[in-house]
């Protein structure tokens, strides 16, 4: 296996992720490329930072056969696979099974983490003392 050296982002790149990724390579010796996963049937509405990643892919994230295609010359280079923000996420889900080999959460806890009464079980199941009371 080839080494694993990109850093996935699901829709959009922010200014500080560039900066903090770049920083750490420079503070650890380390090299990587930061790649963004695109939806080609939408635009971002946050800031996208495309000139400051090493590779821009774009597809119909709603389409398995357009995920596989597009991620197969890179599954095996794919170290992590992230997203920046609650709304991201359930594409970063529809991502997820097709980087078998990349650090990734898993689809599940996901969704407790942006679903809020999954949240609140997880949290009750944990700690009843740290989960706020509901009406």
């Amino acid at each position: 296996m080839k080494k694993q050296d990109i850093i996935l982002f699901v829709g959009t790149l922010p200014k500080r992720s560039i900066l903090g990724i770049r920083e750490y390579e420079k503070n650890n010796n380390k090299q990587f490329r930061i790649v963004i996963l695109k939806d080609s049937r939408k635009s971002s509405v946050y800031p996208t930072h495309y000139d400051s990643a090493d590779l821009v892919l774009s597809c119909d994230l709603s389409s398995r056969k357009a995920l596989v295609t597009t991620l197969l010359p890179y599954q095996n280079d794919i170290l992590v696979l992230t997203c920046d923000g609650d709304d991201i996420v359930p594409l970063m889900q529809k991502v997820i099974p097709h980087v078998p080999y990349a650090k990734t959460p898993t689809v599940t806890s996901l969704s407790w983490s942006i679903d809020k009464i999954l949240m609140r079980e997880r949290f009750d199941s944990h700690d009843k003392t740290i989960s706020p009371k509901t009406m």
